[in-house]
């Protein structure tokens, strides 16, 4: 019986250390490829990031992101894609996977633009940290689809 809880508590142990190497990153590796106004010139979000955006959304952005942003408000078509193709989940998925937060409540798009205008933020390392997890997972893959090269602008990441 001693052995099973042992057991058990090695095994939490192990998951929080392995949880706590993965978070283990240098957050000098942000280096996005593309501004965000680079990103919505080659067309990302299917020219509708911005669709839901109240005025508040655009706060602590600088002046260029807020005007191109204010022409990304859609419909949605994958046509205006820099690949033509539709990428990335809904926003209800992001909801549900607990990507979007209070103060960025467009997702991480708008967290970007607001941090390249200068804006810093208590969750900026959470996102840098997704960025470049991102990154690693598709770096040098010689194959890719036109999808998961329209999902890597649309994460500043040059496929």
């Amino acid at each position: 019986m001693v052995e099973n809880v042992e057991d058990a508590i090695l095994g939490k142990l192990l998951t929080i250390i392995k949880k706590e190497l993965k978070m283990a990153i240098d957050l000098s590796e942000f280096k996005p490829d593309f501004t965000p106004i680079e990103m919505m010139k080659m067309g990302v979000f299917g020219g509708a990031y911005f669709k839901e955006a109240k005025p508040e959304d655009f706060k602590g952005m600088n002046d260029s992101i807020v005007k191109m942003a204010k022409t990304q408000v859609g419909p949605f078509d994958a046509k205006n894609n820099k690949y033509g193709v539709k990428a990335g989940l809904p926003k209800s998925e992001w909801v549900k996977a607990g990507w979007i937060f209070p103060e960025d409540p467009l997702g991480w798009f708008q967290w970007y633009c607001r941090y390249y205008s200068g804006r810093r933020h208590k969750r900026d390392e959470y996102h840098i940290k997704k960025w470049i997890n991102y990154k690693k997972r598709w770096k040098g893959r010689k194959k890719m689809s036109d999808v998961i090269r329209q999902g890597l602008i649309q994460w500043a990441i040059k496929p």
